[in-house]
């Protein structure tokens, strides 16, 4: 995500980002395992979660039909979502079933863009589908929890996940996850811990992030 920057090269091909439906299902869980470990990955029975709870808040980006980036979200009540947590039971092991109708905040509980394909700027057109949901729906905002993969490799520099994560959001030490949640409006709230077991790059910690609608009147200034 990191490399979403303009290539310099001749003019790709227009790209489409549209809600995912059930017929995209095999097409994301195979693009997942381009993206994702074996331990991380999930079939396409687990994709379909998201679209059966929530239709309106899954996303695909196409390049000349081609799956090229996925986004799954669900609407949570602020106490779940701001409180501590880990991704199998804010996402019922990635199946959404949580989606609260009445829920105030867009929980973003996937977000992946094909390694062939970055240099498009895919991974920031998910992120303005993901925003432009959370305003038409008047909801607060956005939280998630970010992989931090440089951690590991830094643990020296930084022994506390809190103290990398406060270094990656001052552009102390490069994130590439942090570093584009950060340019793409998200800031921290904190670590969470045990988040997604499995992300040995992470050390099973994320990073609690949020971006607050500007036009929600909890957040409006005065």
């Amino acid at each position: 995500m990191s490399d979403e920057q303009p290539t310099g090269r001749s003019p790709l091909p227009p790209l489409v980002v549209r809600n995912a439906g059930a017929h995209d299902a095999q097409a994301i869980a195979d693009l997942i395992a381009k993206v994702y470990p074996p331990q991380l990955q999930y079939p396409a029975s687990t994709v379909m979660g998201p679209m059966t709870h929530f239709p309106q808040g899954q996303f695909v980006v196409e390049n000349e039909g081609v799956i090229v980036g996925y986004a799954a979200t669900f609407m949570i009540d602020e106490a779940t979502a701001m409180g501590p947590h880990t991704w199998p039971e804010i996402t019922n092991d990635g199946m959404a079933s949580n989606h609260d109708p009445d829920g105030d905040w867009l929980y973003g509980m996937e977000v992946c863009v094909d390694p062939g394909q970055r240099g498009q700027r895919i991974g920031q057109r998910l992120y303005v589908a993901r925003k432009r949901l959370a305003t038409r729906l008047k909801l607060k905002g956005i939280i998630f929890g970010g992989r931090m993969p440089a951690y590991m490799k830094n643990r020296k520099r930084f022994p506390t996940p809190e103290a990398y994560l406060e270094a990656a959001a001052a552009r102390k030490v490069r994130d590439p996850v942090i570093g584009f949640q950060r340019r793409n409006g998200f800031a921290p709230l904190g670590v969470l811990r045990n988040y997604l077991p499995g992300d040995t790059e992470s050390g099973d910690f994320a990073a609690h992030m949020v971006w607050r609608n500007p036009s929600h009147p909890a957040h409006a200034s005065t």
